[in-house]
């Protein structure tokens, strides 16, 4: 048996290559803890240190920042979309026909796949 012989699928949003919401996609986890840190050294609230770094960077707009990015919606078309679809789909019959067996209806979740984290 081969991943690829199996279905795909259309549970699959695929943002690579998309910035992050809220603009802030340049502040990386480290970033993060030393204003976290800095900030809870000083009494000053952090939010307000990472909204003037938003500032300095460039953020986008209010409006922006606060809507989500919409990726492309379906099977992926690349080797590695494809491959995670599919793991996905054979998930969602394991667990539709698990919950059928216990009378309860299962919920086809949505991978998201992204990149640069």
């Amino acid at each position: 048996m081969r991943w690829d012989d199996f279905r795909s699928s259309g549970n699959v949003e695929d943002r690579r290559g998309m910035r992050m919401p809220g603009g802030r996609g340049g502040i990386g986890i480290g970033t993060l803890i030393v204003v976290g840190l800095v900030g809870w050294a000083l009494g000053i609230n952090p939010l307000v240190l990472l909204s003037g770094l938003d500032a300095i960077q460039g953020g986008g707009s209010q409006q922006e920042q606060s809507a989500a990015p919409q990726g492309r919606q379906g099977a992926p078309t690349d080797e590695l979309g494809r491959f995670a679809s599919n793991v996905l789909a054979q998930t969602e019959d394991v667990w539709a026909e698990l919950f059928r067996q216990q009378g309860r209806t299962y919920k086809d979740p949505t991978m998201v796949l992204f990149s640069g984290s």
